[in-house]
């Protein structure tokens, strides 16, 4: 993937529980990828049911996040990001390096803890924000799109201890199978999903932001 570059811009590649916060406990895993910084800031994020009020949804969360630096340019290069998720721990990869292992059956239990865990969804998302966490969007100045140029998943195999390739995406086109685009937004952003700013541009899906 490639981030929107832009103070406010949040491009995001995540797993989440649908309806998290609102209807169901939270339950998601992300990289968040930050406009405002000089194309190198990035984090690791955990969300799981806690004690924190959720400007979001209605239901108290726990936020877990950790910093990251990219060596290279999030804005102007490819970078390739993974998450695992096993019976046993929580992973995340940036360019094939491990940067990131939860292991914690407590803390994370949502997660491990079989009678709780809930299917996810994959998202891509580019949202915009207006707070010194996010950076403040200039709504006359929109930041760029962010742009994927596949997403895949694998599936874990319990008896082998490994993953299974289940499907690769490289979008050559828009697989509405597979993919929703959202008409909607959240408490925290200051924008409005709109599906006719996600495209398929070049055998890339593209998420633009528009005013």
């Amino acid at each position: 993937m490639k981030a929107a570059k832009g103070s406010g811009a949040i491009s995001g590649f995540l797993v989440i529980n649908p309806d998290a916060g609102e209807t169901r406990p939270w339950q998601e895993i992300a990289f968040e990828f930050f406009g405002k910084s000089d194309g190198n800031e990035f984090q690791t994020q955990i969300i799981v049911p806690g004690p924190e009020e959720s400007d979001i949804g209605s239901l108290p969360r726990s936020q877990n996040m950790v910093q990251h630096t990219s060596d290279t340019s999030i804005f102007d290069n490819f970078h390739t990001v993974r998450m695992e998720w096993t019976p046993t721990k929580l992973s995340f990869y940036y360019e094939g390096s491990l940067i990131r292992e939860e292991t914690d059956s407590s803390k994370y239990e949502q997660f491990f803890d079989p009678s709780k865990t809930e299917g996810a969804n994959i998202r891509a998302t580019l949202w915009a924000g207006f707070s010194d966490w996010s950076g403040q969007v200039d709504p006359s100045n929109p930041p760029t799109s962010v742009t994927m140029d596949y997403i895949s998943y694998e599936k874990y195999d319990e008896s082998s201890g490994g993953f299974v390739p289940e499907w690769r995406d490289d979008f050559d086109s828009f697989n509405s199978d597979r993919w929703q685009k959202a008409d909607w937004t959240f408490p925290f952003a200051v924008n409005n999903f709109s599906p006719s700013n996600v495209n398929i541009e070049d055998g890339n899906l593209v998420i633009n932001f528009s005013r």
